[in-house]
């Protein structure tokens, strides 16, 4: 029995796998080894990689698993719906995590060959301890870069990379390509935004280093750089084909036309480095719970948001200073509060009923898209499709919602808006300054040319197989019971999928 690896690369379609392929030698000839599949997201309230992600993990769709945002309280979910790593290592094998999304929920990691939480954790363990400054400086370069890649470095965080460095955690080749960033992104500071490259590189060798002197019978890494990429400048890297041509600057096209290779140009990096370090006796998995297409999209300079979360709370709380609660990270134009007191959440809720910029008011949902079209409904790959209008917009600019009793969850975005610089609350009319609002640039020049759509991919490649087998297509939820059958492991009674996929 081999070992499994899976790479989650966030969000890639087939599509643009072979895209790239066909510019890369190494990508062609490992996915034409390799049995590929396009997985199909069960989900059927909302496509979003936080909720797609524990689906593909814990083989349920979102109305069961009811995990819908970053910063939520997993716990319930967890025990009754555990991860696929949860499972695996309750069941006696071993087993490493480095990324994956709410694995920062596992309080005792000492059970895990290792364990490097995801990057919107809300702490900083990780296990090896040898790891902690590490993950507190990505931790924080994250919460820098929520929604714009930041030029600068959190503090420390030079000595955190030259730390790995001495101690072998991270190879010359990347510390070159390190350093090569830091000097591209100052002559041209389109470049910033491949810090996320960077960063994928750097965890890419820390795994890497964990696989080698850990071999776990599984193990999984996550890296949403792609995704990045694609959501901003899918039109660009695919011009040819874009229905965004007329609709975007050429300038901005001729500027950013190599970005989403240039992310998975880190990927191949990333691979290469696995199948150096893991051996012959490896299947290596890429994924991708959900995918993402084109949607129209024109160029934007900036939005308003939420800039000062303590000033935004105590207005809505009606007091002078926002105390008795923590922000949990999450991703602009997302916002996660969590109170000490059930109280103070029915209270933001109720006031959030009141709130309005221009004429947009607040809307309590989860659920941010406008509409959406059911495909295939009834068939076991039932999926939801994302309507946009001609601007591509799609959700709602102003949401919020609970999640528990104590946890409320607010999206603000208004992209472009022209109106008054002021926020209503009930009677009263609050300048955007006093409210804790204000404009953030797109530092790309917009927003998104690409948004999410169910079909994912899976490739499947085994040690040995020079010939992998015709695209086939499975469900989202397949994955959990397909790796529980090849562990010769029971199949918990709450599995939806089917153990279609072979590794």
């Amino acid at each position: 029995m081999h070992n499994v690896i899976l790479l989650e690369v966030n969000e890639v379609p087939n599509s643009v796998m072979d895209a790239y392929a066909s510019q890369s030698p190494f990508m062609a000839q490992f996915l034409r080894e390799s049995d590929r599949y396009t997985s199909i997201c069960a989900d059927q309230i909302q496509l979003d990689p936080w909720i797609a992600w524990p689906s593909f993990h814990r083989g349920v769709p979102d109305k069961v698993h009811g995990i819908m945002r970053l910063g939520q309280d997993t716990r319930p979910a967890d025990g009754v719906y555990p991860s696929i790593w949860r499972t695996l290592k309750d069941n006696g094998i071993s087993v490493g995590v480095c990324g994956s999304l709410f694995s920062s929920s596992e309080e005792d990691q000492s059970a895990y060959r290792f364990m490097v939480p995801d990057v919107f954790a809300a702490h900083d363990d990780v296990n090896p301890k040898s790891l902690k400054r590490f993950q507190a400086f990505s931790l924080a370069m994250t919460r820098a870069s929520a929604r714009n890649a930041d030029d600068g470095v959190a503090s420390g965080g030079g000595s955190a990379v030259a730390d790995l460095a001495v101690k072998g955690w991270l190879r010359p080749g990347t510390m070159m390509r390190v350093a090569n960033q830091l000097v591209n992104e100052k002559l041209n500071h389109k470049r910033v935004s491949r810090r996320r490259n960077t960063q994928t590189e750097l965890y890419g060798d820390v795994f890497c280093s964990l696989l080698q002197k850990h071999r776990p019978q599984f193990a999984t890494f996550y890296t949403n750089n792609v995704a990045a990429a694609m959501h901003r400048f899918w039109s660009a890297s695919f011009e040819e084909t874009s229905q965004n041509r007329a609709r975007l600057k050429t300038d901005w096209l001729n500027a950013y036309s190599d970005e989403v290779f240039a992310a998975l140009r880190s990927v191949e990096w990333v691979l290469r480095c696995v199948l150096a370090k893991s051996g012959y006796n490896t299947t290596v998995v890429i994924a991708s719970a959900i995918g993402q297409e084109e949607i129209p999209a024109e160029n934007h300079a900036q939005f308003v948001t939420i800039v000062d979360p303590d000033a935004f709370i105590s207005i809505v709380l009606g007091r002078r200073e926002a105390s008795g609660y923590r922000l949990l990270p999450a991703m602009v134009p997302d916002f996660t509060f969590r109170f000490d007191r059930a109280e103070d959440a029915d209270l933001v809720c109720r006031r959030m009923l009141e709130f309005a910029i221009g004429e947009n008011s607040a809307k309590e949902t989860l659920e941010r898209m406008r509409e959406k079209q059911v495909v295939g409904a009834g068939t076991p790959l039932a999926h939801i499709r994302h309507q946009y209008d001609s601007d591509g917009s799609f959700k709602c600019p102003i949401t919020f919602a609970r999640s528990d009793r104590n946890t409320v969850h607010i999206s603000l975005q208004l992209d472009d808006y022209i109106g008054p610089s002021e926020a209503r609350l009930g009677n009263r009319v609050l300048p955007f300054a006093e409210a804790g609002l204000g404009a953030m640039q797109h530092d790309e020049g917009v927003n998104c040319t690409a948004q999410h759509c169910a079909e994912g991919s899976i490739v499947v490649h085994r040690p040995g197989v020079t010939q992998g087998s015709d695209l086939q297509t499975v469900s989202s939820l397949d994955f959990v019971p397909s790796l529980l059958k090849y562990f010769n492991l029971a199949r918990p009674a709450h599995l939806l999928g089917q153990a279609s996929i072979q590794f």
